[in-house]
């Protein structure tokens, strides 16, 4: 896939400040979703990395330039282990959703061209105060 997430995270992709505090839960929640993301072709589109509390959801967007079909993979840190990923259409309508019981999800779907849609990420036993999530988009 060329440049690893975890050569992403190395090289100040999230700022400088961001990159020389990085954790060893965001490391292992990269290593998580690098591990899922390893044997698929493609390319990265969006990504996601960042915290929720409790059973609070992140999210992101994405638009697709042309209709095609897209994998959206997801991951959380060491403190959990079941996770769910949702994406949503310009409406608001649920395209795909799926749950993972190993700290990662996958799910993909039919994206039509000019269309935004939203991925939603939310760990579902975080065991601690909050988690660390990452979702990446392929195509």
């Amino acid at each position: 896939m060329g440049l690893s997430l975890m050569a992403l995270a190395s090289s100040g992709v999230f700022g400088a400040a961001q990159a020389d505090s990085i954790t060893r839960y965001q490391i292992e929640t990269l290593r998580r979703l690098e591990d899922r993301w390893s044997n698929r072709t493609g390319s990265q589109r969006a990504w996601d990395l960042g915290t929720a509390t409790g059973q609070n959801w992140r999210n992101g967007s994405f638009t697709s330039d042309q209709s095609r079909y897209v994998t959206v993979l997801a991951a959380c840190d060491s403190d959990c282990s079941s996770i769910e990923l949702r994406v949503q259409d310009y409406r608001g309508v649920d395209v795909n959703t799926a749950a993972g019981g190993t700290g990662t999800s996958e799910l993909g779907f039919n994206a039509e061209a000019g269309q935004t849609y939203k991925f939603w990420t939310r760990a579902v036993d975080c065991r601690e105060s909050y988690c660390w999530l990452a979702t990446s988009v392929i195509w």
